[in-house]
């Protein structure tokens, strides 16, 4: 077996079973609110999704901005 072959059947998991995690949801009027969810499951995926979903979240522009300070346009 090759090492790709070998790679894809590796799985990650994150088990952050009866944590609790912030989201925003959208009203039917528009407005914004924070709701808290309580997460009922751990998030399995293969290690090629994982690593690709670092590079794409670790190479965002505004990763390294504090969410404190105003983003200038």
């Amino acid at each position: 077996m090759n090492m790709q072959g070998y790679r894809l059947h590796e799985k990650v998991v994150i088990d952050r079973v009866s944590q609790i995690r912030k989201i925003i949801q959208m009203e039917k009027d528009g407005t914004l609110r924070e709701v808290e969810k309580m997460i009922t499951r751990p998030y399995i995926t293969t290690v090629d999704n994982y690593a690709d979903m670092l590079g794409r979240t670790a190479t965002f522009p505004y990763n390294n901005l504090s969410l404190n300070k105003e983003i200038e346009t």
